[in-house]
């Protein structure tokens, strides 16, 4: 039997289906103290990067839920809209540990 496929074409091929695994990006819980009131927010999964990073930048527990599963078009809608109301402790700092952490998922 003859093999068309030499080692570099194995490894792109091995390559590209890892890529097409399905990945899902995690925010963790948070307990936050808000104007002197506790906040809990339960770890919510997110189909996308960009969901999962918007996601963060809302304390609005409905908001994050309706943002898991979002096509980027629903996301860039979602956070447009005046009811998209920043969570108050948010910096650049912050959002930058976030996206790493998130990031490292993808490993």
């Amino acid at each position: 039997m003859l093999n068309c496929l030499n080692d570099s074409d194995t490894e792109n091929l091995a390559a590209s289906c890892v890529y097409q695994l399905p990945v899902k990006f995690v925010l963790p819980e948070e307990r936050l103290l808000i104007d002197g009131e506790e906040l809990y927010i339960p770890a919510t999964e997110y189909s996308h990067l960009k969901n999962a990073c918007e996601a963060w930048r809302s304390l609005d527990i409905d908001k994050r839920l309706e943002l898991a599963d979002a096509d980027l078009e629903q996301v860039l809608l979602i956070i447009s809209k005046s009811d998209f109301i920043e969570r108050p402790d948010i910096t650049e700092e912050k959002q930058e540990v976030v996206l790493n952490n998130l990031l490292k998922q993808q490993v």
